[in-house]
């Protein structure tokens, strides 16, 4: 990387991207998730996970550890749903229905936490 003119990220913020996800951690990111949001690929919304917590949240911390430490997602994890939306309710040509890909809610949550990790370091 240093030949392409890019530095290291300090050992202090490399050390903090890659620690492990607490199962806490991961609660607070559920908790913050918008409410009456549209379901990911997957269909399963935030709501089941709020509603669910206690009885998933074994899994879900070590699925997503075990993304973090492996750095890849199984092969069901990587399918994506590719839509278009209309921009507006008179949209009637392709240039107005951009597409917009749909995250599984596990994707939406890790981002939610390592949004709150690089904020630290901003």
């Amino acid at each position: 990387m240093a030949e392409a003119g890019q530095q290291a990220l300090p050992t202090a913020w490399r050390d903090l991207l890659e620690q492990l996800i607490s199962l806490e951690k991961i609660h607070i990111a559920v908790r913050k998730g918008g409410k009456n949001k549209a379901p990911g690929s997957c269909g399963i919304g935030l709501e089941f996970y709020k509603a669910n917590w206690a009885m998933i949240q074994d899994d879900i911390g070590a699925m997503m550890n075990q993304m973090c430490m492996e750095r890849k997602e199984s092969a069901q994890q990587r399918n994506r749903v590719i839509v278009y939306l209309p921009k507006s309710s008179e949209s009637t040509t392709l240039a107005y229905f951009p597409p917009i890909t749909l995250l599984k809610t596990v994707h939406k949550i890790m981002a939610i936490i390592f949004a709150d990790r690089l904020r630290l370091m901003m």
